[in-house]
Protein backbone atom coordinates (compact mmCIF):
# COMPACT_ATOMS: atom_id res chain seq x y z
CA UNK A 1 0.00 0.00 0.00
CA UNK A 2 3.04 2.19 0.75
CA UNK A 3 4.35 1.77 -2.42
CA UNK A 4 0.83 3.06 -4.10
CA UNK A 5 1.27 6.59 -2.15
CA UNK A 6 4.51 6.92 -3.08
CA UNK A 7 3.89 6.73 -6.90
CA UNK A 8 0.97 8.68 -6.18
CA UNK A 9 2.71 11.80 -4.64
CA UNK A 10 5.49 10.98 -7.19
CA UNK A 11 2.91 11.52 -9.71
CA UNK A 12 1.30 14.54 -8.12
CA UNK A 13 5.21 16.24 -8.06
CA UNK A 14 5.83 15.61 -11.65
CA UNK A 15 2.33 17.09 -12.30
CA UNK A 16 3.25 19.98 -10.79
CA UNK A 17 6.62 20.24 -11.89
CA UNK A 18 4.81 20.28 -15.26
CA UNK A 19 2.72 23.03 -14.48
CA UNK A 20 5.33 25.09 -13.12
CA UNK A 21 7.57 24.75 -16.51
CA UNK A 22 4.44 25.41 -18.46
CA UNK A 23 4.04 28.59 -16.47
CA UNK A 24 7.55 29.73 -16.66
CA UNK A 25 7.20 29.39 -20.86
CA UNK A 26 4.40 30.97 -20.81
CA UNK A 27 6.16 34.13 -18.86
CA UNK A 28 9.23 33.89 -20.63
CA UNK A 29 6.32 34.00 -24.03
CA UNK A 30 4.77 36.79 -22.35
CA UNK A 31 7.70 39.23 -21.93
CA UNK A 32 9.09 38.43 -25.64
CA UNK A 33 5.85 39.14 -26.85
CA UNK A 34 5.23 42.46 -24.75
CA UNK A 35 8.73 43.44 -26.01
CA UNK A 36 7.90 43.27 -29.52
CA UNK A 37 4.42 44.85 -29.09
CA UNK A 38 6.42 47.99 -27.40
CA UNK A 39 8.87 48.08 -30.45
CA UNK A 40 6.31 48.32 -32.68
CA UNK A 41 4.20 51.22 -30.83
CA UNK A 42 7.15 53.15 -30.58
CA UNK A 43 7.86 52.56 -34.46
CA UNK A 44 4.32 53.48 -34.99
CA UNK A 45 4.02 56.57 -32.97
CA UNK A 46 7.42 57.55 -34.56
CA UNK A 47 5.34 57.53 -37.77
CA UNK A 48 2.12 58.77 -36.49
CA UNK A 49 4.38 61.89 -35.40
CA UNK A 50 6.21 62.05 -38.69
CA UNK A 51 2.29 61.83 -40.69
CA UNK A 52 0.95 64.37 -38.42
CA UNK A 53 3.60 66.74 -39.32
CA UNK A 54 2.95 66.09 -43.27
CA UNK A 55 -0.39 66.30 -42.84
CA UNK A 56 -0.28 69.94 -40.79
CA UNK A 57 1.57 71.19 -43.96
CA UNK A 58 -0.64 69.50 -46.72
CA UNK A 59 -3.85 70.92 -44.47
CA UNK A 60 -2.19 74.26 -44.86
CA UNK A 61 -1.25 74.41 -48.56
CA UNK A 62 -4.54 73.32 -49.27
CA UNK A 63 -6.25 75.65 -47.42
CA UNK A 64 -3.98 78.54 -49.20
CA UNK A 65 -5.02 76.72 -52.69
CA UNK A 66 -8.91 77.11 -51.93
CA UNK A 67 -8.51 80.76 -50.49
CA UNK A 68 -6.44 81.86 -53.88
CA UNK A 69 -9.40 80.04 -55.76
CA UNK A 70 -12.24 82.05 -53.61
CA UNK A 71 -9.87 85.39 -53.70
CA UNK A 72 -10.81 85.29 -57.77
CA UNK A 73 -14.70 85.39 -57.35
CA UNK A 74 -15.24 87.09 -53.91
CA UNK A 75 -13.32 89.95 -51.64
CA UNK A 76 -10.26 88.52 -49.87
CA UNK A 77 -11.79 88.83 -46.66
CA UNK A 78 -14.85 86.33 -47.32
CA UNK A 79 -12.64 84.03 -48.71
CA UNK A 80 -10.35 84.36 -45.50
CA UNK A 81 -13.79 83.85 -43.73
CA UNK A 82 -14.94 81.40 -45.80
CA UNK A 83 -12.14 79.23 -45.76
CA UNK A 84 -11.98 79.82 -41.52
CA UNK A 85 -15.36 78.58 -41.20
CA UNK A 86 -14.64 75.37 -43.35
CA UNK A 87 -11.75 74.73 -40.88
CA UNK A 88 -14.16 74.77 -38.21
CA UNK A 89 -16.39 72.91 -39.67
CA UNK A 90 -14.18 69.97 -40.75
CA UNK A 91 -12.46 70.21 -36.77
CA UNK A 92 -15.57 69.96 -35.24
CA UNK A 93 -16.41 66.81 -36.99
CA UNK A 94 -13.63 64.86 -36.29
CA UNK A 95 -13.34 65.82 -32.58
CA UNK A 96 -17.08 64.54 -32.81
CA UNK A 97 -15.95 61.53 -34.31
CA UNK A 98 -12.76 61.49 -31.65
CA UNK A 99 -15.49 61.61 -28.71
CA UNK A 100 -17.65 58.89 -29.42
CA UNK A 101 -14.13 56.50 -30.31
CA UNK A 102 -12.68 57.48 -26.60
CA UNK A 103 -16.35 56.77 -25.30
CA UNK A 104 -16.01 52.98 -26.90
CA UNK A 105 -12.72 52.59 -25.54
CA UNK A 106 -12.10 50.65 -22.90
CA UNK A 107 -9.22 50.80 -20.29
CA UNK A 108 -6.76 48.11 -19.77
CA UNK A 109 -7.28 47.32 -15.96
CA UNK A 110 -10.56 47.15 -16.75
CA UNK A 111 -10.48 44.97 -19.76
CA UNK A 112 -8.14 42.74 -17.52
CA UNK A 113 -10.82 42.58 -14.48
CA UNK A 114 -13.72 41.65 -16.97
CA UNK A 115 -11.97 38.94 -18.34
CA UNK A 116 -10.74 37.76 -15.09
CA UNK A 117 -14.55 37.64 -13.56
CA UNK A 118 -15.38 35.99 -17.10
CA UNK A 119 -12.83 33.44 -16.17
CA UNK A 120 -13.64 32.92 -12.57
CA UNK A 121 -17.19 32.64 -13.67
CA UNK A 122 -16.38 29.62 -16.27
CA UNK A 123 -14.62 28.03 -13.63
CA UNK A 124 -17.28 28.20 -11.19
CA UNK A 125 -19.78 26.97 -13.60
CA UNK A 126 -18.12 24.20 -15.81
CA UNK A 127 -15.18 22.63 -13.65
CA UNK A 128 -16.02 23.27 -10.03
CA UNK A 129 -19.06 21.26 -10.48
CA UNK A 130 -17.46 18.28 -11.69
CA UNK A 131 -14.89 18.18 -9.39
CA UNK A 132 -17.77 17.94 -6.56
CA UNK A 133 -18.65 14.22 -8.02
CA UNK A 134 -21.53 15.80 -9.87
CA UNK A 135 -21.45 16.87 -13.58
CA UNK A 136 -21.09 20.02 -14.81
CA UNK A 137 -23.52 21.68 -16.72
CA UNK A 138 -24.10 20.28 -20.59
CA UNK A 139 -21.93 17.38 -19.65
CA UNK A 140 -23.17 14.20 -21.69
CA UNK A 141 -23.13 12.57 -17.93
CA UNK A 142 -25.72 14.93 -16.82
CA UNK A 143 -27.87 14.81 -19.79
CA UNK A 144 -28.38 11.12 -19.23
CA UNK A 145 -28.81 11.71 -16.00
CA UNK A 146 -31.84 13.43 -16.13
CA UNK A 147 -33.41 11.23 -18.70
CA UNK A 148 -32.60 8.23 -17.06
CA UNK A 149 -34.57 9.36 -13.83
CA UNK A 150 -37.65 7.29 -14.93
CA UNK A 151 -38.48 4.47 -12.90
CA UNK A 152 -39.77 1.00 -14.47
CA UNK A 153 -41.91 0.66 -11.44
CA UNK A 154 -44.54 3.41 -12.04
CA UNK A 155 -44.33 3.52 -16.11
CA UNK A 156 -47.40 2.96 -17.27
CA UNK A 157 -46.84 0.90 -20.25
CA UNK A 158 -47.81 -2.06 -18.25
Amino acid sequence: MRWFFSGWANSVRLVGDALLKVWQAEIERLGEDLARSSENLLKGLVLIVVAICVGFWAVGFASWTIFELLVSAMPRWLAALSVCALSVVVTLILVQGARRRLREAEAPLTAAKRRGREHVEWLQESVLPGLAGSPAPGDPAAERADTDDSDPHTSNSG
